[in-house]
């Protein structure tokens, strides 16, 4: 009887532990959403936006931003919060012109998804392991130019491999061995990345070829900016592939 009271004090302290945590990272992410707006608003290429930008919708962005994140956005990587932050401003101004070229939409999205994989290998581009030093094609290769390089890889190939990692094919050793390295500081990480929670959607992603040529070619509409993100970031109202991402680095 005294352990079962003992395990539910601890588990009261606890709670209370992460209630005070989610509340502090809460209060951070709120400071330095208010800290970047302000730089947004004082920067002279977005004066541009002043005659359509309304205070409020600045606040507004900064609300769905600061509720839906901010209890994972201390796992992301550096600048996420700004290029979120960017990535509305740019969103809004579509939908009042939605003619207008939406190739900036994506491409923050590009940048925060190719910056979280990289968080995942830049502890393995300091590394030397000189056996790496020549492989016969495809992802083998590029997995070498991570060592040798200091390469990463695109989210095409990052597709490739998550898609080999569930088909069970035999993998070469030198596939073993790069997620072996990453799952030291990402424990069970490519179990999430080749889950139907994650790779699904993000096959959706490169099947819609915004990462690829139509990048390359900024051939951008407003459906592929509209698609993007809604898979990116599902309007803040369910569960998305960021959220899942950012809550799983």
């Amino acid at each position: 009887m005294t352990q079962l009271s003992d395990l539910i004090s601890e588990n009261k302290i606890l709670k209370r532990k992460l209630e005070v945590s989610q509340i502090w990272m809460q209060r951070q992410v709120h400071e330095s959403l208010q800290v970047i707006i302000e730089l947004r608003q004082k920067e002279r290429s977005r004066q541009k936006f002043d005659t359509f930008f309304e205070k409020d919708i600045f606040q507004e962005i900064s609300k769905n931003i600061e509720t839906y994140f901010s209890y994972c956005l201390s796992n992301a990587p550096k600048y996420t919060l700004e290029r979120l932050l960017d990535t509305e401003i740019q969103w809004y101004t579509l939908q009042k012109f939605p003619h207008m070229d939406a190739f900036p939409v994506v491409a923050l999205y590009q940048k925060i998804l190719d910056a979280s994989f990289e968080s995942l290998t830049d502890p393995l581009t300091r590394m030397e392991y000189h056996s790496y030093s020549s492989f016969a094609q495809d992802i083998e290769k590029d997995i070498s130019l991570i060592f040798t390089k200091k390469y990463t890889l695109s989210l095409g190939r990052w597709y490739s491999l998550f898609s080999l990692l569930r088909s069970w094919k035999t993998k070469s050793e030198s596939v073993d061995v790069f997620i072996s390295l990453i799952e030291k500081d990402h424990p069970r990480i490519f179990w999430f990345l080749t889950s139907d929670l994650f790779f699904l959607p993000f096959e959706k992603l490169i099947h819609m070829e915004v990462f690829q040529w139509k990048r390359h070619e900024k051939k951008m509409s407003f459906s592929d900016a509209k698609n993007t993100r809604d898979i990116c970031i599902g309007w803040f109202q369910w569960d998305s592939l960021l959220l899942s991402l950012f809550q799983n680095l």
